[in-house]
């Protein structure tokens, strides 16, 4: 009871908004277990991961990558950048953060065992990107910009690995609309710290000017990619209490039941991911004849036959390294039946 009035009591928005200004006015740099880089941008921090919650993690998923393999099954292990730059960490004087050795471990070990990876931090790195471009805030997940850099990245990389070809206008931003919502977006470090502590993040909505026809299974209609995707009530009125911006935005239908019928990639790809999926899985859809999305975790035969796909794709945010789900994180053949 205590605890459910903790979070409930009256004026406690407010109250969280005074405390993230005054520290701000104040100079304090940490507030509910967050932490304010030099750059202003909000995080946290963790110690490495112990070596054996690693090797059980990269264990579960070599064993699955051995499994598609076996099936003639392409598997790539794509890692999402951590809001600390590997190569720019930003960090307060005294703090330290483990993040990122630990996905070198991770990466290091999975490569060992032939793992084909992507590592979008290398990538936005040699890109001359500056990765917090490609952050909000006051968020730990990337902004709908850094997600679309994720999704060419990895279509280019799939196209090379199946001998296959993506439609050119699908890689280039200039053929997408960008809607504006300015100061529309407290993420999930801005919640624990509240509206002044860091600002409010823009909200940026992109979405294809070119023509889209997208099936719909459930009820057999078919409309555009944003008629069937896009949750409009999440953009007709600004809440930054009671929801994230970027978790609703693509969320109006059941992506597993869409189906691009425009698509010219003749591939079937699953992607496993966390909820680093929800800004990358409009262009996905619109690329490949079929195209599925189940939890990062679920490391099983049982998915694997549902969807017969030809690549399936592993991403996840860097902030999972190291934290397995009970009871998913396995695999074995008896999952087939």
């Amino acid at each position: 009871m205590q605890t459910e009035y903790a979070a409930n009591f009256p004026l406690k928005v407010n109250m969280v908004d005074l405390n993230g200004l005054i520290r701000r006015l104040t100079g304090i740099r940490e507030m509910n277990g967050v932490i304010k880089l030099n750059n202003g941008y909000l995080t946290k921090v963790s110690d490495i991961v112990s070596d054996d919650q690693l090797n059980t993690n990269v264990e579960a998923i070599v064993q699955y990558v051995n499994y598609c393999n076996e099936r003639g099954i392409r598997v790539i292990y794509v890692q999402g950048p951590y809001n600390i730059s590997k190569y720019d960490p930003q960090l307060p004087a005294g703090v330290t953060d483990g993040h990122n050795e630990s996905l070198d471990m991770m990466l290091d070990r999975l490569r060992e065992n032939g793992v084909e990876t992507i590592d979008l931090r290398e990538l936005m790195y040699k890109d001359g990107i500056d990765q917090y471009d490609m952050f909000y805030v006051t968020d730990h997940h990337y902004t709908t910009e850094g997600a679309f850099y994720a999704y060419r990245k990895i279509a280019e990389q799939i196209a090379v690995d199946t001998g296959t070809t993506v439609d050119p206008k699908l890689l280039d931003i200039n053929n997408y609309q960008t809607d504006i919502y300015p100061e529309w977006h407290l993420g999930s470090n801005g919640q624990r710290t509240g509206a002044y502590f860091a600002g409010i993040d823009d909200y940026h909505l992109i979405y294809p000017k070119f023509e889209t026809n997208i099936y719909n299974s459930d009820d057999q209609s078919v409309s555009t990619l944003y008629e069937a995707l896009v949750n409009t009530d999440v953009f007709s009125n600004r809440n930054l209490q009671n929801r994230y911006t970027y978790d609703l935005a693509y969320t109006k239908n059941d992506i597993n039941s869409l189906k691009s019928l425009d698509a010219e990639t003749d591939l079937n790809v699953l992607l496993l991911s966390d909820s680093f999926q929800q800004a990358i899985k409009p262009y996905m859809l619109l690329t490949y004849k079929e195209f599925h999305i189940e939890d990062y975790w679920n490391l099983s035969a049982s998915v694997v036959n549902r969807y017969q796909p030809d690549v399936i794709v592993i991403m996840t945010w860097g902030g999972n390294v190291g934290t397995p789900s009970p009871n998913t994180m396995t695999f074995n053949d008896d999952q087939e039946t």
